[in-house]
């Protein structure tokens, strides 16, 4: 009986948490990028690594992928951990470290279409893991 309890709550929570990415994943979908014709914002692939760089600064819309993440997904990891660790430290762990350093206040990096499109393949990732617990 006890077991099936852990069973049933164990399932909440993944539950929860697939609601989670999901309803990041459709805030994110729903963001305009940042588009500037005075300055590029780039994205490359280099040996598996992603590098995030840009010559302009928005905070707006980095601030509201942020937002949309601690209101989401931030909540079920550090309910998981005995850890205290920022935002940022979580982004980088749930998705990448190149996301969390784009997305970070202190970055200058527009949130351009293909950063958006990390941000959602990463996120979509990670959902697909979750699910796979359920």
């Amino acid at each position: 009986m006890q077991a099936q309890a852990c069973v049933r709550a164990e399932e909440a929570v993944t539950n929860d948490k697939l609601d989670a990415y999901e309803t990041f994943i459709r805030r994110v979908q729903g963001l305009e990028t940042d588009q500037t014709s005075t300055s590029v914002a780039g994205v490359t692939a280099a040996g598996g690594t992603t590098h995030l760089s840009a010559d302009t600064y928005s905070v707006d819309s980095c601030r509201t992928v942020r937002t949309a993440f601690t209101e989401t997904i931030h909540p079920h990891i550090i309910a998981d951990s005995d850890e205290t660790e920022s935002l940022l430290e979580t982004i980088s762990e749930e998705l990448t470290d190149a996301i969390a350093v784009a997305l970070a206040p202190t970055t200058e990096v527009l949130f351009t279409a293909d950063i958006k499109q990390i941000v959602l393949a990463e996120a979509q990732s990670r959902r697909s893991e979750t699910a796979v617990l359920q």
